[in-house]
């Protein structure tokens, strides 16, 4: 039999064949959750797209983002099928706080502002996501802070995950604007 080619996930179409062959990495996976807290399903997003090629052999990059500047964040909200990631520079970080929910359950939330150089956003985690924050941002090395906020829904303000200083371009592009300029953080 001869050999399938790769398929782009954007050129599937399953009334045509159902054998593909498909070349990606996950790059997001978060569990669906009910109202009542159980698990109803898997969500992963997928890039096939081939970004370089080092040594002859084929990468897809490890973290995939389609940035919005935090202006336009309520433009994205209006888009229900879309998931943003944003960059900003993390200032104004509040202790993580504790409170009982109506069910008497511990939780947590932290509260924090992050800002593009134009525009600011307030920002919430809650739960483990708040954990894990409070924690990195007090590990971090490397200052200014900038965080990467992934998989936003915009209209649920819900995040799936955040980077803190990745090894990533974006990053790199905002430290460097915040060198240039000599902008400070109010």
């Amino acid at each position: 039999m001869a050999e399938i080619p790769y398929q782009m996930i954007s050129n599937l179409r399953p009334q045509t064949t159902t054998a593909w062959r498909l070349k990606v990495r996950v790059t997001r996976i978060w569990q669906a959750i009910d109202r009542q807290g159980e698990t109803v399903g898997i969500n992963l997003i997928f890039v096939d797209e081939l970004l370089f090629v080092a040594e002859g052999v084929d990468y897809i990059q490890r973290h995939v983002f389609h940035f919005t500047d935090l202006s336009a964040i309520m433009d994205a909200a209006r888009e229900s099928n879309f998931l943003t990631d944003v960059v900003g520079i993390l200032q104004q970080v509040q202790p993580i706080s504790t409170y009982r929910n109506k069910y008497n359950q511990l939780k947590y939330s932290i509260q924090f502002t992050i800002n593009d150089m134009h525009t600011s956003a307030q920002v919430i985690f809650y739960d483990e996501m708040a954990q894990s924050f409070d924690q990195e941002v007090h590990d971090a090395g490397q200052h200014p802070i900038i965080v990467i906020i992934s998989s936003v829904k915009a209209r649920l303000i819900q995040a799936i995950r955040f980077f803190i200083n990745l090894n990533h371009e974006a990053v790199k592009d905002l430290r460097d604007a915040l060198r240039l300029t000599n902008w400070r953080l109010h």
